[in-house]
């Protein structure tokens, strides 16, 4: 039972075993990463769709409320702009009358 080719043959077996299990692990470890990262993207499209439906709505309501302010956010800046236009406009036809 002591001889060298028993010894060698036991110290190769060791090692494909040391192999076989380094690479089940691996494997497993490879498996368990997938299926974490599968689970991951679930409750990241999850945590998305929270996210739009708190930004929006339910059903859009607070996109349609947005869009209704920057409505009237706009019609105020041309009306403010028309207005100082127009306050130009007479200035400098005043100042021609003067003038004249």
């Amino acid at each position: 039972a002591d001889d060298a080719s028993h010894i060698l043959t036991k110290a190769h077996e060791q090692k494909a075993l040391s192999i076989l299990q380094k690479n089940m692990r691996g494997a497993i470890t490879r498996r368990q990463i997938k299926k974490q990262t599968a689970a991951v993207r679930v409750i990241q499209g999850a945590k998305r769709m929270w996210d739009v439906r708190k930004l929006h709505g339910k059903n859009g309501e607070n996109a349609n409320i947005l869009k209704k302010w920057y409505g009237k956010h706009r019609a105020q800046q041309g009306k403010d702009k028309l207005e100082y236009r127009m306050a130009r406009l007479q200035a400098c036809f005043a100042g021609y009358e003067v003038r004249r």
